[in-house]
């Protein structure tokens, strides 16, 4: 008798072929700050409705982006939540206070944050929530123990902060990341209610801050290793001190530390210091005379510094210096005859050895002094009059309004207005003419208002709006863009095989 057998042979085989294309693609919704990288992953704080309040961790893609510890232990919209957010809120009483001024120390990340029990305080993270811990509670109970603006600097493995206590009030701090060994430096007034130190730096292996001891105002003060136990003054300046704020920040050039300063006979000009006493010298009386040149947006491109001044002739406008003392100049008269501050250089950023900035050269002034008669577009500088141009004028009319500049894979990429697409994400290689809209993520005239930008393994990410008719604290959202992959897969079947033995 003949048997049949069969025997079917099933092979399946998966080839993928993989197309790349460059896009934005959103990675979770959240309202992401403070965007910090960390061995190979970044971190962030945020705020979403499940959640709360939280420090989150990824590695860019969305299942890899992940809460790490909640900080809220109150429901929102409970009597005393409501109570504790009308001081602590970021946002006015709309959201909960997210942790803030993330750094990352040696692969551990520092930050300071807030729970309904202990207020501000500092804390540390390894990135689980296990390693997630307050480093110290300073002032116990639901007090704050660090300040809210919470500036942090660090030396080595040292972390320096303003920390508040019953005893002193605001004074500077250090730690090392133990509870035993975080301990206050120096409390340089001793009113309790004095104002924290503020705007911490390092230069040469020493901290440097704006610290007021009720004597002297606003001044320069250093704290110097290797104990970093004691402080003291750079240097009394005189009646008017530093002026030190978001806009204002001092940068390093060649040893020295350049920064607005006002000795009470010139006004605010552009000083600098080695952090010494002596070394700690006016640079040019800008606008000479009582009148401050006001300096600031002070950036560093190819080792030229360049700043925003008014001379007291031309108005606002773009200068800059090499650092040498008496050495300071004109870069560019951008709006010829103007003295009026709302047409000044704003946001200026190096990317990639090119100065960019907003800039407004008066071509649109109706005179109404209205945000319809700015024109700050996207401008560029290399440091001549010739070379100082504008890129492209996005928003023809009203301003743009171009910010937080930052360079990708050869390019420049920020954030710009135009009455077609709103505030979203753009892009441009630098030459004249050059800008385009990389995506109108709220497709139309509302804004994405994409900021926080990070690079990191050749990825761009940031945080944006993606529905803008959400409620506050929702429709936002990470993002990224980069390369997008698409995979297409085949099932192939091999015919059947049938074997028909004899027997």
């Amino acid at each position: 008798m003949k048997k049949l057998i069969p025997l079917i042979l099933l092979l399946t085989w998966w080839p993928s072929f993989v197309q790349a294309e460059w896009g934005v693609s959103r990675i979770k919704e959240v309202s992401p700050r403070y965007l910090t990288e960390v061995n190979g992953v970044f971190f962030f704080s945020a705020y979403d409705s499940v959640n709360g309040s939280a420090l989150w961790k990824s590695d860019g893609t969305r299942s890899g982006t992940k809460v790490v510890k909640k900080f809220v232990a109150e429901a929102v919209g409970t009597p005393s939540f409501e109570k504790k957010l009308e001081v602590v809120s970021e946002k006015g009483g709309g959201t909960p206070p997210t942790p803030r001024e993330l750094l990352n120390v040696g692969g551990t990340l520092y930050f300071c944050a807030y729970e309904i029990t202990s207020g501000w305080e500092l804390w540390k993270s390894n990135g689980t929530l296990a390693g997630t811990t307050m480093v110290k509670d300073i002032y116990p109970g639901s007090n704050d123990g660090v300040s809210d603006s919470c500036h942090l600097a660090s030396i080595g493995s040292t972390v320096f902060f303003a920390g508040i206590d019953a005893a002193n009030g605001a004074a500077l701090w250090k730690t090392d990341g133990t509870a035993v060994n975080t301990v206050m430096v120096a409390d340089i007034n001793p009113l309790v209610g004095a104002g924290p130190p503020e705007y911490l730096f390092v230069m040469n292996n020493t901290l440097f801050f704006v610290g007021n001891d009720s004597n002297t105002g606003d001044e320069w003060w250093k704290c110097e290793g290797p104990a970093y136990n004691s402080v003291t003054m750079v240097k009394d300046i005189g009646t008017g001190g530093v002026a030190v704020d978001s806009s204002r920040i001092p940068v390093i050039l060649n040893g020295y530390f350049y920064f607005q300063g006002n000795d009470g006979i010139n006004g605010y000009e552009l000083w600098r210091s080695d952090g010494t006493d002596a070394g700690t010298t006016l640079v040019k009386d800008i606008n000479i005379g009582s009148e401050s040149g006001s300096p600031c947006y002070f950036t560093l491109v190819n080792g030229t510094l360049f700043f925003r001044a008014d001379d007291g002739i031309h108005g606002r406008e773009l200068w800059k210096s090499d650092g040498t003392l008496g050495n300071a100049t004109l870069v560019k008269d951008i709006y010829p005859g103007n003295t009026d501050p709302y047409f000044e250089p704003s946001d200026l950023t190096d990317v990639n050895g090119t100065l960019y900035f907003a800039g407004d050269d008066g071509s649109l002034d109706d005179g109404s002094h209205t945000n319809d008669s700015f024109n700050r577009e996207l401008w560029k500088s290399d440091g001549t009059d010739s070379g100082t141009v504008m890129v492209k004028n996005i928003n023809p009319g009203p301003s743009s309004w171009p910010r937080d500049f930052i360079a990708f894979h050869g390019e420049v990429y920020f954030n710009a207005e135009n009455v077609t697409n709103g505030t979203e994400l753009w892009k441009t290689d630098g030459t004249v003419g050059n800008a385009t809209l990389v995506k109108d993520i709220v497709p139309g005239s509302d804004s994405s208002w994409p900021g926080d930008f990070l690079v990191m393994n050749d990825t761009l990410f940031f945080g944006a709006t993606y529905n803008s008719s959400a409620p506050e604290g929702t429709g936002d959202a990470l993002f990224r863009y980069g390369e997008l992959l698409h995979e297409f897969n085949w099932l192939l079947f091999l015919p059947s095989i049938t074997h028909h033995p004899l027997k």
